[in-house]
């Protein structure tokens, strides 16, 4: 059966979020500098904040964590894996708010 237009929408968001989860930590691993797109630097702010970890895992790990995941719920069929992708991408959603929320209210530094 041939992957629907849907499946392979969130097949190359989730990947391309994996991609770049992957390349921050990388970075991180190494102590190197992120490249940051936003003028200003925002994403070494943003990096070196007391905000970028959670319990001692990096953030980034977490988004690794999440693209693989919301990866295997699209071999999950039915019902059953519609919503555990609706499950994942809400809180996944919802968690990315409250980052962008602390990069404004807290941190003052934005890392696109």
């Amino acid at each position: 059966m041939r992957p629907s237009f849907l499946a392979l929408t969130i097949a190359a968001l989730a990947l391309a979020a994996l991609s770049v989860a992957a390349f921050v930590t990388f970075e991180r691993a190494r102590g190197s500098r992120v490249p940051c797109p936003v003028a200003g630097g925002g994403c070494e702010t943003v990096s070196q904040s007391s905000y970028s970890e959670l319990a001692g895992l990096p953030v980034s790990v977490l988004g690794i964590a999440g693209a693989l995941a919301v990866l295997a719920s699209l071999w999950l069929p039915g019902p059953r894996g519609a919503s555990t992708r609706l499950t994942l991408t809400v809180v996944g959603a919802a968690f990315s708010g409250y980052l962008i929320w602390l990069e404004a209210a807290r941190i003052h530094a934005y890392c696109a």
